[in-house]
């Protein structure tokens, strides 16, 4: 193993030079600490929640704001519960289909037009009712 070099720095090294402090990490006694930069995903959350709070989708955090609202964690709790049960739902469904043989009645598509006419009126109806409802209101305040 060869032994250190004793030589000497070269004098630009040893400080003579205004960019020598960059050159050696030294932070320079005149400029204040630049702060940190943030990580892009700090970056990403606070261009959305900026973005939410302009279009009125989400309301500014105050100095008065406390802890979240209650209904938010029930709101969070219910959401959880309806995955896993949709979860245990298929995976109960996926069991009972891989283990069966031949379905009875076969499966066969038999469409029955008197009654796709009938869930088709019902929902233009149910589309259409409120719509016009609320124009016709609108128009007759007008008049």
């Amino acid at each position: 193993m060869a032994e250190p070099s004793r030589a000497q720095p070269p004098e630009w090294w040893a400080g003579s030079d205004e960019d020598s402090a960059l050159a050696r990490d030294e932070p320079d006694s005149d400029e204040p600490d630049r702060p940190a930069e943030p990580s892009w995903a700090t970056v990403v959350a606070t261009t959305l929640r900026l973005w939410l709070e302009r279009h009125g989708l989400r309301r500014p955090a105050g100095p008065a704001t406390g802890s979240r609202p209650r209904w938010r964690g029930l709101g969070l709790l219910g959401l959880v519960l309806v995955v896993f049960a949709a979860g245990a739902l298929t995976v109960a469904l996926i069991r009972l289909t891989a283990g069966a043989g031949e379905p009875l009645p076969p499966l066969r598509l038999a469409v029955d037009w008197p009654l796709v006419a009938i869930a088709l009126a019902a929902f233009l109806v149910a589309a259409l009712l409120p719509a016009f409802a609320l124009t016709r209101a609108r128009f007759r305040e007008a008049s």
